[in-house]
């Protein structure tokens, strides 16, 4: 991880590195180490996919895949 990244700035994150959500330093062997923990935008389909199901007894329910 780049230590530039464990910065404590108020208005950091502004750059290409805002996927990162959390970053802290930690003592590892009895020095700082910069972590983070990355995530990515999640996937969004143009079309959502969904079916309608009717179970007996119980009724209509949407499912979406």
């Amino acid at each position: 991880m780049n230590k530039s990244l464990c910065r404590h700035d108020r208005d950091w994150p502004k750059n290409s590195y805002e996927q990162i959500t959390s970053t802290q330093w930690q003592s590892e062997n009895g020095q700082l180490q910069c972590t983070g923990y990355v995530t990515a935008r999640p996937l969004v389909r143009e079309q959502p996919n969904y079916i309608d199901v009717t179970i007996d007894g119980v009724g209509k329910q949407r499912v979406w895949f």
